[in-house]
């Protein structure tokens, strides 16, 4: 409904005002408090699941790749994240569950950059030691 209020709106049969009031209006009488929740809770629930598989899949065989390899994979689960996250901020920046979902995708990456590059270089569990 709020889609066809902006048609209205761009096909100028109703005004900037009277669309805002009718989006308004669809809006509260729209109850998408549970929807949304869901489709947040969902989304961080898909990107913790795909999160653990990535991390399942880069243990496996780890030692018989070579080490330029090995930190190649090791960035590319950042550089996978970075990319929806570019894409939340550009197609869905008003989303709630894009936000959420690939804010929470993006710092489990990272983490598991962090991860794989302190274990290629047999680094201690100290943050400081991986900068």
């Amino acid at each position: 409904m709020v889609k066809f209020a902006d048609r209205l709106e761009e096909k100028e049969i109703v005004s900037i005002d009277q669309a805002r009031k009718i989006r308004k209006y669809i809006r509260r009488e729209e109850s998408p408090s549970h929807w949304h929740l869901f489709l947040v809770l969902s989304g961080m629930l898909g990107a913790i699941v795909f999160s653990a598989g990535v991390y399942s899949i880069s243990s496996h065989n780890w030692y018989d790749y070579p080490e330029w390899l090995r930190v190649f994979l090791g960035f590319v689960p950042t550089i996978v994240a970075l990319f929806f996250y570019y894409r939340m901020l550009t197609k869905h920046p008003n989303s709630t569950a894009w936000i959420e979902a690939t804010s929470l995708f993006l710092m489990l990456m990272i983490g598991a950059s962090i991860a794989t590059i302190s274990r290629i270089y047999h680094m201690g569990g100290d943050y400081e030691d991986f900068i």
